[in-house]
């Protein structure tokens, strides 16, 4: 399927219309989230896993049930009718975004995880910014707001 015929399809339309129509609740309540680190300079890495919980469930549909805390030394891993289909290394707020040795070494974690839960699709994140590699480089996302 074409990157174009996939762009056509309903069920991606939909997917589109509702993250648009969320996308300022998500920002807004992100924005609470990183209070902390405005206020203290630093913040627990469990404040980026709630901001990435938010997006996943609240913008791009997936289920509270779908998402996999600390599974194995993977910090999260995204499942879809049980199958594994991506693993996220989340850092804390602020420790990636900007700092490319930082991504990288991110990356080569999350690659050696996503290798342990045999998946080939990782994600970073520190809350602030998401990068997303599948086949573990080729570059599928990369969003910093």
């Amino acid at each position: 399927m074409s990157s174009n015929q996939f762009q056509s399809l309903a069920a991606y339309q939909k997917l589109l219309a509702r993250a648009e129509e969320r996308w300022p609740t998500f920002i807004a309540k992100r924005r609470e989230r990183l209070t902390q680190w405005q206020r203290h300079g630093r913040v627990a890495e469990k404040v980026a896993e709630s901001i990435l919980e938010d997006l996943l469930t609240e913008v791009l549909d997936w289920t509270l049930g779908d998402l996999n805390n600390q599974l194995d030394y993977a910090d999260l891993v995204v499942t879809q009718s049980g199958i594994k289909r991506f693993v996220i290394e989340t850092k804390r707020p602020g420790a990636l975004a900007w700092n490319r040795r930082a991504v990288v070494e991110a990356l080569e974690q999350a690659r050696r995880y996503a290798g342990e839960q045999r998946v080939t699709t990782v994600a970073i994140s520190d809350g602030i910014m998401l990068f997303a590699a599948n086949g573990f480089m080729r570059r599928r996302s990369q969003t910093t707001s």
